[in-house]
Formats: structure tokens, sequence, C-alpha cells
């Protein structure tokens, strides 16, 4: 490959992982990832790369350790650009009978090559006899061309450090989140369009979805899961804060999760607020509890609850309706220190009501992301509820 196809396929492969995760790429993907971007390319064009070459792309895009130089084929080029260009389904057969020019890995990489040739073009105004003109393409190629190698190898080092900052603390009634190194994961676009509708707040809402594998036939999935990068320390405190959540229907929670990568089936912990009435068949009230569940098992795929904290039962209410101000400002938080994890709790009708732990365990977890979230499981007769988020808080040593 010459240096404007190499451009062009870095740009592609950036493309593809911000097409399949919504967050560009930072860092080579994990094994995970790299399954998983294999297996959104085959679902959307009908065509395969296998994830062990796209980890390796990953791993030389992003210049990490001696990473060798990558060819890729063409026909490999042509997916990622279908992939990234949503066309039309198809298949290999098919693609080779009426497409095997590879249309759509040449017209991105000439739209590459064109924009480079137009922005240098555009620079400057002085005239230009027609000798210099007609040399004017190449140099502008070259020049973008090493300025994007400069400027991606310098945002990916901005990305690291700004990612890596050692206390981060965004109160949401100033907050950008997409400026400020949040992203946004399966996202609802008519939810998320309500999500400045309390001012001061992120306002998140407990939709279908869940991050505990279930016995139906769909893979996790927590719908507009807003979440960011961790500093990569292994000891840090991360805390959420949020006011007036109080859960009412079966499964509606909000919390805070960590995440070892972005995929579905990502090794996984959090911590909610949430209403319980299930009981194995016997018939007791309803509960509002704080939950910590894991799911750190081969494939993650056997869930386990670490810690059901009872804060009360929905008919003592009835009898003390006062116990709802106890929900005016809660409070969530998860303290790493190497594997060992402490879980703790803060509620009540003042934003300085003290900490309690819910829980410690020794986790053999290595998370990346941490993230915020509100759902309701897979239950379809709960209602949808509000979640007003206020601010959140990373600290790492």
């Amino acid at each position: 490959m010459n240096a404007i196809e190499l451009a062009a396929f870095s740009d592609l492969f950036h493309a593809a992982t911000l097409n399949c995760f919504g967050h560009a790429m930072a860092y080579s993907l994990s094994e995970t990832e790299s399954r998983l971007l294999s297996t959104r390319i085959l679902e959307e064009t009908g065509l395969v790369i296998g994830w062990k070459s796209l980890k390796n792309y990953s791993i030389y895009i992003a210049g990490e350790g001696n990473s060798k130089a990558e060819n890729p084929s063409v026909s490999s080029l042509d997916t990622l650009a279908r992939f990234v260009m949503h066309a039309p389904y198809t298949n290999e057969a098919e693609r080779k009978k009426i497409a095997g020019h590879y249309p759509f890995w040449f017209e991105y990489k000439n739209h590459f090559a064109l924009d480079i040739t137009e922005e240098s073009d555009n620079i400057g105004s002085v005239k230009e006899t027609s000798v210099t003109k007609q040399k004017k393409p190449l140099y502008g190629k070259l020049f973008w061309l090493m300025l994007f190698s400069i400027l991606l190898a310098g945002g990916i080092v901005y990305f690291e450090k700004t990612s890596d900052r050692k206390a981060f603390k965004a109160d949401f009634s100033t907050v950008n989140l997409l400026k400020s190194g949040w992203s946004i994961k399966n996202p609802d676009t008519v939810y998320w369009s309500r999500h400045l509708e309390n001012p001061g707040y992120l306002t998140l809402f407990t939709l279908r979805g869940d991050s505990w594998p279930d016995t139906l036939p769909i893979q996790p999935a927590i719908r507009n899961l807003v979440y960011r990068k961790l500093s990569g320390s292994a000891h840090f405190t991360t805390s959420i804060y949020m006011d007036d959540f109080l859960p009412s229907a079966r499964w509606q929670q909000a919390g805070l999760i960590l995440m070892e990568d972005t995929s579905p089936t990502a090794k996984n912990a959090r911590i909610s607020v949430a209403y319980n009435d299930e009981f194995g068949g016997y018939h007791q009230s309803p509960e509002i509890i704080v939950q910590v569940i894991t799911s750190l098992g081969p494939g993650c795929d056997k869930p386990e609850e670490i810690a059901h904290h009872l804060l009360f039962k929905t008919d003592s209410i009835v009898a003390n309706p006062g116990l709802t101000q106890n929900f005016n400002h809660t409070a969530l938080r998860i303290e790493r220190n190497g594997n060992h994890y402490r879980v703790l709790y803060a509620s009540g009708a003042s934003r300085n009501t003290a900490f309690h732990e819910v829980v410690t365990r020794d986790l053999s977890f290595n998370p990346k992301y941490a993230g915020i979230f509100a759902l309701k499981g897979y239950v379809d007769d709960t209602a949808v509820m509000a979640v007003k988020f206020k601010s959140v808080e990373i600290n790492a040593e």
C-alpha cells in the first residue's frame, strides 16, 4: 500500500470502530471488542473479516509495541468501507458477481484523497502560476498526509493523557457530555433527546434492557448507557449522585457500572438502587434495595448477586410517608484497591449524609470504563421512569 492508501485505511478503520462502538478508538481493540466488531460487520454487510485480522489492524494503527506493518486485502478494505457507508447487504458470491471491482473501497479512498487535496488547495490566497497549480495537488497530498499522521499520533497521546487524569468531576448542570470524554452506548434517540429536560441534571430513563445475561435469545444491552474511560490505575474511587429517585415497579433501577471493555459480554460489576418483588414464590411486600451484581465468569454468562441490601419494604411507606425523603439525595460509590473492591451507599434528605459500606469483595477484574445507567430489565409492563443524575466523581491514585 502507498502512503495515501495507508492513511485512508487508518481513517476507514477509525470510522468502522466509531460506527460499532460509538466512540473513537484510542488504543488497540481487545479480543472481545475485535470479535464484536467482526460480528457487527457480518450482520450488517453479509461479509466476513476475521476478528484476529481486525485486532492486528488495530494494533498496527494504534502503533502499539513492535506492531508489524499490515497490508489488508482489497476485499477486506471494501468490506470495511461497506460497513462504514451502510452499503446494501450481500454475500461473497454476490459481491464477486456484481461488485468484484470493490467499488466501495475505491470510492472511500478517492474521497479521502480528494478531501485532503481540496483542503490544501484552500490554504492561503497567494496567486500562483499555472505550473505551481499543477504541482500543488501532489504537494498538498504529501503535506496533509504528514499532518494527518502527526495529528493522529498526537491525538492518541492527547486522548490518553486527558482520559487518564487522576481526578475528574462532572457536574451535569454545566458539563457538555460529548465534549468532556463521555460516550453514549446503545442509543435510544427518542429518550436520549430528553436527557436535558431537567435543568441541572443528566436525565436517563429506565428503558428495557440489562447487562445481566437473560434466557431471551438476545445479547445483554443497556440503552443510553453513558460511560467514559478510567485512568487505568488499580487504585481509584468513582461515585455518582442522583436526586429524587425512588423506583416503584418491578426491576426499575439506576446506578453505576464498571466494565472491562464496551462489548455486550464484557466483565462488569454494578451497584444500583432497585425495586425488587421476586421472592421465589413467597408472598412478601416489595422492597427497595441496594443491589451489587458482578458478571465475571467465563463468557460472563453467570452473574452473581454479591449484595442485596434492604433499604425498606414498600408497605412501610403507608405507615411512614416521610421515608420517601430519604431518597431526596442518593450517592453510590465503588472503591478499588488492587483486586479489593469496596461498595458504599448514602441517601438522605440532605446531600451530606454519610456513606455506609454495602459489601467488600476481592475480584479478578480490571475495569477500563465507568458508566451511568438506568434500566427496567426485560419487564415490558413496567413503566419507564426518569432518573436525574446530578454529578459524578472519579479519583485515582
